[in-house]
């Protein structure tokens, strides 16, 4: 027997007794295994059914896609559900679900994760692990900011995000603006984004104002909003507390255009809102209306499984499956850090949620938003690059 020979034997009997053991394998352990697979590709899946379940259907059908033309390089692609709820605190259940998916020794990479509190923690297992990760619902910042080699984010994170609004805010004439945001790190970072980016183009934030999120009034934080000299003004919140405070300022006599900084759909706008959802504008991830043949193929396959039409968690979950297959195909290879380096350093990717290529830390960064607002009833799509 030839010495490389009995090396990669050495190798691969090594990786089979650790596989044995309860804890997760190490990076460079899970790397070789991956090198040495020919089975199923197997990938966590983790999102918190209870907010919605549009990113999970978009994921399956994406892997069903897949697996019915050929898999991953030849092989199956298995995805592995994890529930991203539970009563635990975001960093204990973050530590919680990446050992567990650490725990299974053939496991290449995890896509999900809801909450950005849990992603944070999760996200250090995930890269002593040597799993690679995409995030396609987590925005804050400091994701990507600790230098990993194997987290990556496919939704714009809040800078760019803010960079996009104002933008948007700009063409559309607005230059006095008030800012209204949740207590948060995800929707500060937003709105200090935001400010900064105004004041770039032209505009002036000439009200602010911040809040805790759950209360059933914020009339106390818009007194002061009603009758003032604004374009327009920014909700930067969660889906709930945008609700209230949209309605409130509306009760209160606030006419003005409102940009909301979350990422919702016209339907879930309109059926919160009302008549109150006109001269609402939402940013789009996902443009369920575009005649792109490559959306309308989605919609008619997503609405056929479904009877519903796909939202931007569909639209991500999908999109984040197939880059992830896509990456592999032309890396030759499903070991996370090769798949990783790949992405990191010469991937240009079209999904349907836009163009996918990244930063040294690990952002997307070609990601355009489209913009969404009902007037008089009647939906309106436009991007702020439109001439």
């Amino acid at each position: 027997m030839s010495a490389r020979c009995g090396g990669v034997i050495l190798a691969a009997l090594t990786i089979l007794l650790v596989a044995c053991a309860d804890d997760p394998l190490e990076a460079d352990a899970r790397g070789t295994r991956a090198s040495l697979a020919d089975s199923e590709v197997q990938v966590g899946l983790v999102w918190d059914a209870g907010v919605s379940t549009g990113f999970i259907h978009g994921a399956e059908m994406a892997r069903d896609r897949l697996n019915e033309t050929g898999g991953i390089l030849g092989r199956p692609l298995q995805l592995i559900p994890v529930d991203e709820g539970g009563d635990d605190s975001a960093a204990e259940r973050g530590r919680e679900i990446s050992r567990h998916l650490g725990s299974n020794p053939d496991l290449v990479a995890v896509v999900g994760h809801a909450h950005g509190d849990v992603a944070m923690a999760a996200s250090v297992n995930y890269e002593r692990f040597g799993i690679l990760f995409l995030a396609p619902a987590v925005t804050r910042m400091d994701l990507t900011q600790s230098g990993f080699q194997y987290v990556f984010r496919t939704i714009p994170n809040n800078e760019l995000r803010a960079l996009q609004l104002a933008a948007a805010a700009s063409k559309a004439g607005f230059r006095r603006i008030a800012l209204l945001h949740s207590r948060t790190t995800r929707y500060e970072e937003q709105a200090n984004a935001f400010e900064t980016y105004a004041v770039d183009l032209g505009m002036r934030v000439v009200f602010r104002r911040s809040y805790f999120d759950g209360r059933d009034n914020y009339r106390g934080d818009l007194a002061n909003l009603s009758g003032l000299d604004v374009d327009a003004v920014l909700v930067a919140s969660g889906f709930d507390t945008t609700r209230a405070v949209i309605v409130q300022s509306r009760e209160m006599g606030v006419d003005e255009p409102i940009l909301v900084g979350e990422l919702l759909t016209l339907a879930a706008l309109q059926e919160a809102l009302g008549p109150r959802a006109d001269g609402i504008v939402v940013p789009l991830v996902f443009n369920p209306e575009s005649r792109e043949r490559r959306i309308l193929d989605f919609r008619a396959s997503y609405q056929s499984r479904h009877a519903s039409t796909p939202a931007w968690d569909a639209a991500q979950g999908f999109d984040a499956i197939m880059l992830l297959a896509h990456v592999m195909e032309q890396a030759g290879s499903t070991t996370p850090l090769t798949a990783a380096s790949l992405l990191r350093y010469t991937l240009a990717w079209q999904g349907i949620t836009g163009r996918h290529s990244f930063t040294r830390a690990g952002d997307v960064y070609t990601k355009v938003f489209s913009f969404a607002s009902m007037q008089n009833g009647e939906p309106r799509i436009f991007s702020f690059t439109d001439e």
